[in-house]
């Protein structure tokens, strides 16, 4: 499996409270999903998500290339139902050229436009590689470095802790 995970600023130069630092961030100072999942619309670390574009999030958008609708929609659905994802869209008819075993080759394919979490990128790189019918699928992962604070919101409630 080809993974790309991009590292991330470090929250430390997230505009903070000296005590909201300490109560939300980990020792690395990144804010954990479950940290940000407390949080709600209006708190300090969504809106220096929004005001601070340049600062570092724990929320990702993971992209990756399926062959089939039904293989789309059989990762999707895993990946929504065991709430390793917010939400999974399928963008249909993406033509991919890459290279292959020392060959250029060329596929329709659909794209999955994966909302997810840094703690939850390694559940997804797993259900991802369990129901994949390639032997090396596309899978990397992006930073979400801001965007409306509600939906933000829904994001991080979303992928929470299974119920």
């Amino acid at each position: 499996c080809v993974v790309l995970a991009l590292r991330v600023a470090p929250w430390r130069d997230v505009p903070l409270r000296s005590e909201d630092r300490r109560r939300l961030l980990n020792h690395s100072g990144i804010p954990t999903a479950a940290t940000l999942s407390r949080l709600r619309r209006g708190s300090s670390v969504l809106q220096a998500m929004t005001e601070h574009p340049d600062t570092a999030t724990a929320l990702l958008v993971a992209l990756c290339s399926v062959p089939n609708r039904d293989s789309a929609r059989k990762i999707a659905q895993e990946l929504v139902t065991q709430r390793l994802a917010a939400c999974v869209s399928t963008v249909p008819a993406v033509e991919s050229t890459y290279w292959w075993q020392g060959a250029v080759e060329t596929a329709e394919e659909l794209l999955l436009v994966i909302k997810t979490s840094q703690d939850r990128a390694q559940g997804v790189m797993d259900s991802v590689q369990a129901n994949h019918p390639y032997d090396t699928p596309e899978l990397i992962f992006l930073p979400i470095r801001g965007g409306l604070p509600k939906y933000l919101a829904w994001l991080v409630d979303s992928v929470g802790d299974p119920a």
